[in-house]
């Protein structure tokens, strides 16, 4: 592994802490991480790491917190570059809590650094439409958070319900043919040229279907 930096809101919280590991380096050492120099590294077994409990910690002492938003990761070649990780937080070392999951960093090329951690989402004025779909099962009342909320109205039989969700309690169900939610202009006070992002999660009652946004499939 190359360099490893846990950032908090203000910078870097990792020099304010011991760093440890369960599995012991087969090269270099845990230092090689936080030195802020891409041309050392850090390896460990990799029959080790893949055998499970494998965790690298940061310790802020007794009596001590920290509050973590995210890493920063940088390394010499890919060889060496950490691809993915679960972050969690313990207050006493024992029960721990997840505070996110990165199943895939980019790679930023050799000798860089990923993006600093920042608080908050640095697209945020650019986002179109923000549909949380929180509400009472059946509504058709649908908040849109973005900073241009837009009035969304419902087709097909589109609903909120309270049956699944991942974050809030409700989610929106689209059962019926054309179900689905729309705005008279999503891109209002936003000109996209050729690319734009759409984030969404999905449960799917298992047969296929196609999601339609403007006038693009996705």
């Amino acid at each position: 592994m190359g360099e490893l930096h846990l950032y908090g809101a203000s910078g870097r919280l990792d020099a304010a802490a011991t760093l440890t590991s369960t599995i012991a380096p087969t090269a270099g050492t845990l230092a090689a991480l936080q030195d802020d120099n891409l041309g050392t590294t850090c390896r460990f077994a990799a029959a080790a790491v893949r055998a499970g409990g494998f965790a690298i910690s940061w310790d802020f002492g007794a009596g001590n917190t920290a509050d973590s938003i995210g890493l920063r990761l940088g390394a010499a070649a890919q060889d060496v570059f950490m691809a993915g990780c679960t972050l969690q937080y313990s207050a006493d070392g024992a029960q721990w809590q997840l505070l996110s999951e990165f199943s895939r960093y980019a790679w930023p090329g050799v000798g860089a650094y990923t993006i600093a951690p920042e608080v908050g989402d640095t697209d945020y004025a650019k986002v179109a439409a923000l549909l949380h779909f929180d509400g009472v099962g059946g509504s058709t009342t649908f908040n849109d958070n973005s900073p241009r909320p837009k009035a969304i109205t419902a087709a097909g039989g589109a609903a909120l319900s309270t049956t699944q969700s991942q974050f809030g309690g409700a989610s929106l169900a689209v059962t019926g043919v054309g179900a689905g939610v729309g705005a008279v202009s999503f891109w209002s006070g936003i000109l996209p040229t050729s690319m734009y992002r759409l984030e969404t999660s999905l449960s799917s009652c298992g047969f296929a279907r196609r999601l339609f946004l403007g006038r693009r499939f996705l």
